[in-house]
């Protein structure tokens, strides 16, 4: 007995060594980003980093970068880079320079399609210059850069106040002819890295990015967003209280959507309206005016002042969405609901889409006023 449980100790021993000189002989990518080449035969760059561990314990990234054909050519050039294998199974976040992503990025997609090897969980982001900057350039404070993107967005996505897409979401909308993918936007400024709203997509293109106060509303307006915190600013009850205050006044709220119902109608040689009736319930976190909030009236006042945000600035998204061609809400699979796969088919979305008319009606009730600055 005791011979067998020491063959079974020298049997793990084995392999757990033999799993170390096999880890050390790979170059697991943890990042890989994409940016338009200068080189014409080779239009595209294609950088990765991954972790390595010097002979003292201490973790860092090396970086390396090719042109290349295509995605699946770049494989093989950064193979040529390197005496380690690269290995794409711990792949965490992908990112695509601006640039790049107007053009399309359907070579990319097939890539994530047809390799098992890489993870459906990777997060998908755009940057506003060249991807790879992002991989050269340390932060001033704080972990490296890939690192810093990817907790970002798992912190972000835990918090279920947004949607940070995974290249199986993104994949997913991309081929969904009812809705429109969009993409977390960052930019990079004095080796800073900062998030600056969202990147819209027509399918693989990149159409425009949006600021983070409209892509709070683009939030807002979508069902499966189950909450949100807003900073807004309101309108003293007089001009006298306006001008006690030198600076306007500030009121941060966060909510949660007790009931959201869609309403459509769809009348023939009419447009298709579309309503949204949202309850939010919530809480008052700070507010700069000098009301008491405890006072019925006043409460009354910053519901109905959240209400008229919300019913404006979902006005102008909607119409900035219907200008630019893109519908990151959905309306097209709400409406294909409706409709049988030959209606659809015929209602040509592309042209039906900019005479849709949104009717957003939201209620607001604050549960917990908080206290007043």
């Amino acid at each position: 007995m005791k011979q067998v449980i020491l063959s079974i100790f020298i049997l793990l021993f084995s392999t757990g060594c033999a799993s170390n000189q096999i880890i050390d002989d790979l170059a697991m990518i943890d990042t890989v980003t994409y940016d338009v080449s200068e080189d014409e035969e080779k239009p595209i760059t294609v950088t990765i980093n991954f972790p390595t561990v010097s002979g003292e314990g201490t973790v860092h990234y090396d970086v390396l970068s090719t042109n290349a054909k295509s995605s699946k050519d770049s494989r093989m050039t950064l193979s040529n880079e390197t005496n380690l294998e690269i290995t794409s199974g711990q792949l965490n976040v992908s990112m695509f320079g601006e640039e790049l992503a107007r053009q399309g990025i359907d070579d990319i997609l097939d890539t994530f399609m047809r390799d098992p090897t890489l993870g459906p969980r990777a997060f998908f982001c755009v940057t506003k210059d060249k991807a790879a900057t992002f991989l050269f350039q340390k932060q001033k404070e704080g972990p490296d850069t890939s690192k810093y993107i990817r907790t970002y967005l798992e912190k972000r996505t835990l918090e279920k106040e947004s949607l940070n897409f995974t290249a199986f979401q993104f994949l997913r909308d991309v081929s969904d002819d009812g809705v429109d993918p969009f993409l977390p936007y960052f930019i990079l400024e004095e080796n800073h890295i900062s998030q600056e709203g969202y990147a819209l997509f027509k399918k693989d293109k990149f159409i425009s990015s949006i600021s983070p106060e409209m892509s709070a509303i683009l939030f807002f307006l979508r069902k499966d967003v189950p909450k949100g915190t807003m900073s807004i600013e309101i309108k003293a009850n007089d001009e006298n209280e306006q001008e006690k205050n030198s600076f306007p006044i500030q009121l941060v709220f966060n909510y949660s959507k007790s009931n959201f119902d869609t309403v459509l109608e769809m009348k023939k040689d009419q447009p298709i309206s579309v309503e949204l009736n949202i309850h939010l319930e919530g809480s008052v976190l700070e507010y700069t005016g000098d009301e008491l909030l405890d006072e019925e009236n006043v409460q009354k006042k910053l519901e109905k002042d959240v209400e008229t945000y919300f019913t404006t600035k979902s006005q102008e998204f909607f119409t900035l969405t219907q200008e630019l061609g893109v519908d990151p809400l959905g309306i097209g699979a709400l409406i294909r609901n409706q409709l049988t796969y030959e209606q659809w088919k015929q209602l040509n979305w592309d042209e039906t889409y900019p005479t849709i008319k949104l009717k957003v009606t939201p209620k607001m009730e604050f549960m917990n006023t908080g206290q007043a600055k």
